[in-house]
């Protein structure tokens, strides 16, 4: 079993899609990380996208209709951890949680993991809740310095490519399905908070970018979807 293990949420958006799927697979590495994904009921342009990576995808995961990202997200921990405990092994160590319009740089995923293991007490004394490999704005935070890696403390990171330990999500529980775009991962995220964790974001350079932050499937006024092919 992987060391890390990817649950990718899609809808929509054939070509950001494509570009996420195609970065992924040129800088994972098969040893260390397997990678599930559940579609939200996109339509065929999407679905086209995902059967030509279907050989490579571990769980490629089907729905008939969105069920929104919470959901999405808790179908696709609970294939992992299935799978977990059918075959008895310990790992994943790690889960990353991602969107489908990222690309992932050369590198991230052993930057990830050793920043996790570096980071795993903050600081401010607190243990590290989630970590994101993606830093909105650089010059509004403040940098916490490890012996190899860099993270910043953030109450509220991004949660479009999100990691955490096994042990922090198994605590931490499911994501609330009443919420919907623009809460979704800041809810989550703020009960880590009340738990006791710190969320950082890796620093200074971004190993996961997000591109498709002005192509959003959801409206933010309204929080209903809308529809990207």
């Amino acid at each position: 079993m992987s060391e890390v293990a990817v649950v990718m949420v899609s809808w929509g958006r054939a070509q950001l899609l494509d570009r996420t799927l195609t970065t992924y697979f040129q800088t994972f590495d098969p040893a260390r990380a397997t990678i599930t994904v559940v579609d939200n009921g996109s339509e065929r342009q999407a679905l086209d996208v995902l059967f030509n990576y279907r050989k490579r995808i571990q769980r490629l995961l089907l729905l008939n209709e969105n069920l929104g990202k919470p959901a999405a997200l808790n179908i696709g921990v609970g294939s992992s951890l299935q799978e977990v405990r059918k075959l008895g092994y310990q790992n994943p160590e790690y889960f990353l949680f991602c969107d489908s319009d990222l690309e992932f740089k050369p590198g991230w995923l052993p930057k990830m993991v050793t920043s996790y293991q570096e980071h795993r007490v903050l600081t401010d004394g607190r243990p590290l809740g989630g970590l994101s490999g993606y830093v909105h704005a650089p010059h509004q935070l403040t940098l916490d310095e490890g012996n190899m890696t860099k993270v910043n403390i953030l109450r509220l990171p991004a949660g479009c490519c999100l990691m955490m330990s096994r042990e922090v999500l198994l605590r931490n529980g499911q994501w609330d399905t009443r919420r919907m775009i623009g809460t979704v991962d800041t809810s989550y995220l703020r009960n880590m908070c009340t738990r006791g964790y710190a969320n950082a974001a890796v620093y200074p350079e971004s190993v996961i970018v997000h591109c498709g932050k002005k192509d959003r499937t959801w409206h933010l006024a309204t929080r209903q979807p809308k529809y990207r092919p």
